[in-house]
């Protein structure tokens, strides 16, 4: 087996195109095909981050030496920054829903607390995904992520205007609240929506 086979094989294990392999690797599409058909041979410096990225010795992948490695699971860096993305949207969704049903059985200030921790919770899980993955998050679970996360500080503020209170949905006492409310989220959504297309 030829280094652009081991090459060719690894980079199937782990379920990768020559693209994304060339991507994680810093070169183009053409270099990594070039590898694995044996016109060419990658650096020194592409070797040492290839058997890093890969988990294999540089001795196998320049000689073939020793056992093939077994494939990885599949959960690398990326992997884990995309469900850790996907969580922090689900845990701001119980933190609002806690939020609502805590808030229709006590009707109390105290109650809405529980869920704003939970989306704090989240918004924390959010950041620690972009530490830990590589992939930067996708647009529309960013935008998820701020419609949750907007929409209890936006209903606490306008009830709490109208009927100094806090809670976290619009109460159904009066069409200023509920325009005010609406006026205030639909701000501050297509407020996050510039900042966030100007960012990507």
């Amino acid at each position: 087996m030829t280094l652009g086979e081991r090459l060719q094989a690894l980079r199937k294990s782990r379920g990768l195109s020559q693209e994304q392999l060339a991507e994680e690797l810093g070169v183009s599409r053409q270099a990594v095909s070039k590898w694995e058909l044996g016109e060419s041979a990658p650096e020194l410096e592409k070797v040492l981050v290839l058997s890093e990225f890969f988990g294999v010795t540089t001795d196998y992948l320049l000689k073939g030496g020793g056992e093939a490695p077994a494939p990885k699971s599949g959960w690398d860096r990326k992997a884990i920054g995309q469900v850790q993305y996907v969580v922090s949207a689900g845990l701001l969704a119980i933190g609002l829903l806690l939020a609502f049903a805590t808030w229709y059985e006590q009707q109390t200030d105290s109650a809405i607390w529980h869920g704003m921790i939970i989306q704090v919770a989240g918004a924390v899980w959010y950041f620690a995904g972009r530490l830990v993955g590589k992939e930067p998050c996708p647009f529309w679970i960013k935008m998820l992520d701020w419609a949750l996360g907007l929409f209890m500080p936006c209903s606490m503020a306008s009830t709490y205007l109208f009927f100094r209170r806090l809670t976290p949905y619009p109460l159904d006492v009066g069409v200023p609240a509920t325009a005010v409310f609406l006026l205030l989220y639909g701000a501050a959504l297509f407020i996050a929506y510039r900042v966030l297309k100007k960012l990507s």
